[in-house]
């Protein structure tokens, strides 16, 4: 297994959180993609290294937004 992807459940859990949000979408023909590989957020917190994020992009418009991995586990 790689560590720097997520697994099929977890990107199915992405989508979950993603699908359950009222959001804004980017653009008027949305295609959003999870991208399966592991991103991290700086962060400036002595405690903590770096925030686990996620990508997703849209194909159609190329709006890229990550999250934190926390948001869809606290969900």
């Amino acid at each position: 297994m790689n560590n720097n992807q997520f697994t099929e459940v977890e990107i199915a859990e992405m989508t979950q959180f993603l699908n359950s949000k009222n959001r804004h979408v980017c653009c008027y023909k949305p295609n959003i993609v999870i991208n399966k590989a592991k991103f991290a957020i700086p962060n400036f917190d002595h405690n903590e290294d770096k925030l686990p994020a996620f990508a997703v992009t849209c194909h159609h418009c190329g709006q890229t937004n990550l999250y934190s991995v926390d948001v869809f586990s606290k969900a």
